[in-house]
C-alpha cells in the first residue's frame, strides 16, 4: 500500500466553501473591505500630522482606495441578489456631474467585469482565487473579521448557516469536478469525509421515518472515503 496523498493547502479551502452560500461569501468579501476602510480611516482620524510633506495625502489615498474597493464589493453584492444595473446606475456618483446617477451601461461599464468574474468563479468547485483572496477560504476570512470586530467593538452580523441539503448539492459539485480533475487517495476522501458529516446533519433534521436515506448515504461515504484512503480503488 502506497503513501496516502495528502491534501493540498487549497483543498480545505474549497471544502469550506461548501459551507456557505454565493451570497453569504460575497457578504464576507464586503465585510472585510469595509473592515479594511475603516481601519483606514480610524487611522487618519486618530492621527492627522504626516511626518513629511504629502504624508496626509498618501494616507487619504490609500483610504480611498479601500473605500473604492468596498463599492465594487457593495455593486457584487447587489448584482448577486438581482439588483438590476439601472437601479445600481441610479445610487453611484456621477464624476462629470457632481450628482448621484449613471445609466445602466455606464454602470456595468465600470463593474461588469468584476460581476463577471465572480460568475465564473462560483462555476468553478476548484477555483481558489487569487493568493490573498478571501474567495479562498470564507471561514478564514470570517475568524479574522471576527477578531477585527472584538478589537473595534463592533457587532458583526455572521452569516446563517447554510442549509445541509444545499451543503451536499456543493459537496457534490465538488466531488464531480474533483474526480474530473484526477483527485484520489486523501485529498478525495476528505471530500467525502465532509459529505458523510453533511448527510449527518441532514439525517438530524428529519423525522424518523424519513431519515433513512440520509444515514444510508453517510455510511456509503464514509466507508468510500475508507476505500480511498486504503488505495483499494481509484476514484
Amino acid at each position: 500500500m502506497t503513501e496516502p496523498d495528502r491534501p493540498h493547502p487549497a483543498d480545505i479551502a474549497r471544502l469550506d466553501r461548501t459551507s456557505y452560500s454565493h451570497s453569504a461569501i460575497l457578504r464576507l468579501l464586503l465585510q472585510e473591505a469595509a473592515a479594511h476602510a475603516a481601519d483606514r480611516a480610524i487611522a487618519l482620524a486618530e492621527d492627522p500630522f504626516g511626518e513629511e510633506p504629502g504624508d496626509l495625502v498618501a494616507r487619504a489615498v490609500l483610504l480611498a482606495d479601500r473605500v473604492r474597493d468596498v463599492l465594487e464589493a457593495a455593486v457584487v453584492v447587489e448584482r448577486e441578489a438581482g439588483t438590476s444595473w439601472r437601479v445600481i446606475g441610479a445610487a453611484l456618483p456621477n464624476a462629470r456631474t457632481g450628482a448621484t446617477g449613471v445609466s445602466a451601461q455606464a454602470a456595468e461599464g465600470t463593474y461588469g467585469e468584476s460581476v463577471r468574474e465572480w460568475s465564473e468563479f462560483r462555476a468553478d468547485a476548484l477555483a481558489t482565487g487569487t493568493s490573498d483572496a478571501p474567495l479562498l477560504n470564507p471561514g478564514a476570512t470570517l475568524t479574522l473579521l471576527r477578531a477585527w470586530a472584538d478589537l473595534r467593538c463592533v457587532d458583526l452580523s455572521e452569516p446563517g448557516p447554510i442549509h445541509p441539503s444545499h451543503e451536499i448539492a456543493n459537496l457534490l459539485a465538488l466531488t464531480t469536478s474533483a474526480v474530473g480533475a484526477g483527485w484520489t487517495g486523501e485529498r478525495l476522501a476528505l471530500v467525502y469525509d465532509r459529505r458523510a458529516a453533511a448527510w449527518d446533519r441532514l439525517a438530524d433534521l428529519l423525522d424518523p421515518d424519513h431519515r433513512a436515506g440520509a444515514v444510508e448515504s453517510a455510511a456509503a461515504d464514509r466507508a468510500r472515503a475508507a476505500d480511498l484512503r486504503a488505495h483499494v480503488i481509484s476514484p
